[in-house]
């Protein structure tokens, strides 16, 4: 490890911070603001590894859940965007269909693990939005499998964009 990691760390993890702060303190667009933090991360592994990305990663994870004042912002981030990044990394396959499956089925599962934990939180969430329509239930789904698709697209062409304009200015 070199200091140009070190403070590369050091740099992308209190911009995450920032960029979870105003998610935190912005009256609109919570979530749309807090996936962008995932957007440094991304860059930081294109630009390094994936195995030095956990320098960025944890701390801004646990500065999060210290710092933040709306925590759900920084559990957000802990398990679906930054999670969703290093997954997303992680899998080094060469059929594209079956990383994009098995991207679709991370998100499937922790988006139903912080539902049953919002459940346990306020009771009857998950029955006030089972009374609906099953076709509503299902649009629901699929318009989420889409949202998942498309923020992976943007995640990915975001993150060539700006390691391209970086390695432009020769940073």
């Amino acid at each position: 490890m070199n200091t140009r990691l070190i403070a590369e760390s050091g740099i992308l993890t209190s911009l995450s911070l920032v960029i979870l702060l105003i998610a935190s303190v912005s009256p609109v667009n919570k979530v749309f603001i807090a996936s962008a933090s995932a957007l440094v991360l991304e860059v930081f592994i294109k630009r390094n590894s994936i195995k030095h990305s956990i320098f960025v990663f944890f701390p801004t994870a646990i500065l999060g859940l210290i710092f933040l004042p709306y925590k759900m912002i920084a559990v957000l981030y802990l398990f679906l965007f930054g999670g969703f990044s290093l997954i997303r990394n992680l899998i080094v396959h060469k059929n594209a269909l079956l990383k994009k499956l098995v991207m679709v089925m991370y998100f499937n599962v922790v988006f139903c693990m912080l539902f049953l934990i919002a459940n346990q939180l306020f009771e009857n969430l998950f029955a006030e939005i089972l009374i609906g329509p099953f076709w509503q239930n299902m649009l629901l789904f699929f318009v989420l499998q889409v949202v998942v698709l498309l923020y992976d697209y943007a995640l990915d062409l975001g993150a060539k964009i700006i390691v391209a304009k970086l390695k432009d200015i020769g940073v």
